[in-house]
This record gives C-alpha cells, structure tokens and sequence, in this order.
C-alpha cells in the first residue's frame, strides 16, 4: 500500500461521536489534525464533551463564508460551516469525516475526498492501527453502542473487508535470522539506550 499522504481532515459531529461511544476514536481517527467547526464543537459538548478530549483535535473559531455552491445544498448549519471551511483549503488536501447521507452526497458533489465511522475503522485496520478483533467488535457495536444509524448489510460487507486485510510485510520478514543478526540488534539497542 501506497503511504498516505498528509491530509487535513475536517470532522462532522457523526464519527467523532459514533466511535468515542465505542471506544475507538483513539485509532480509528487519522492520526492527523482534526479541524472541527464551531458548530459542531457545540453540538459534541451536548452529547459527549469528552470525545473532544484528544490532541488532534483543532478549533475553526472564525466562520468561513458560506459559498453560493453550498447554499442550494440540504444540509444542516453546522454541515454548511465545515464544507465552507473545506472549500478554503486545496479539495487534494482534505478529508471530510462525514456520516449523514446528505452531507456524503454534497462531498461528492464538490469533489471532496468523505469518509465515514466504517470507513475509518475499516482503514485503521489496513494502516496497521488496530488489530482485526478490536476493528470487529467496535463495527459489531456501533450500531447500538456506538448510536450510528447503519444497515446490517454494510457491517457485514465491513466486516469482511476486515477478514480480507493482509498484514503489513517487513522488509525482514521470512529472512533466517544469524547468532551475528540478533547480537547486532542487540548492539544496536543497546547503543540507543545509551545515547538516546
């Protein structure tokens, strides 16, 4: 797999919300930081304030104008806030974490790169941040723990994504390790102890 290339990511309340519920935000949010509108930090506060407890969390304070391309579109105050804010960086650089089905399809529409919580999940197991098990039990839970309004259909597709994930390969993996091999990674542990 390809590395990933650094994106912005601006949240919706939905997956930031759907996976605090099932403990998951610690790895299946994107490890980069995570830009969240001021009407959407007040909404998480009314469900969840301590789902914005994490470092990578980012406050937009100041509204972005709402463009005209936005303004024909269904969606709610706080959603028209985070495309608009979107919208001011390069579409190449931004991820919208997004699971309301209107704001997806408005994503789309203006060419923005959207993932949902079953898609984040999903990619933490491919990015090798969670093991398989902990990736099943969290997709098993969002519907009723996790509050996400998802059809059994798409946790069963989920879920085999997740069966058909192949560990990461290492460069040394499968190669017949020498007395020489492990006293040098020794050395070398033991040189980086002493000299951090």
């Amino acid at each position: 797999m390809a590395a990933r290339k650094t994106m912005i990511v601006i949240a919706d309340t939905g997956p930031l919300l759907h996976l605090f519920w099932v403990d998951a935000v610690a790895w299946a949010l994107p490890p980069e930081p995570i830009f969240v509108v001021e009407a959407f930090r007040r909404e998480i506060v009314s469900y969840a304030p301590e789902a914005l407890n994490d470092a990578r969390i980012r406050y937009v304070l100041t509204p972005v104008e709402v463009p005209d391309t936005l303004a024909s579109q269904n969606l709610d105050d706080g959603e028209r806030a985070a495309l608009a804010y979107a919208l001011t960086l390069p579409v190449e650089d931004v991820l919208v974490l997004c699971d309301e089905l209107r704001g997806r399809r408005a994503c789309r529409d203006l060419s923005l790169t959207v993932k949902g919580s079953v898609g984040l999940i999903i990619e933490a197991v491919q990015e090798g941040r969670a093991a398989k098990e902990t990736a099943r039990a969290a997709l098993r839970n969002l519907p009723e723990q996790g509050r996400l309004y998802v059809s059994p259909k798409v946790i069963a597709q989920a879920l085999a994504a997740i069966d058909a994930v192949q560990p990461k390969e290492y460069p040394d993996e499968g190669k017949d390790w020498t007395e020489e091999d492990v006293q040098h990674d020794l050395d070398w542990a033991m040189r980086q102890k002493l000299n951090p």
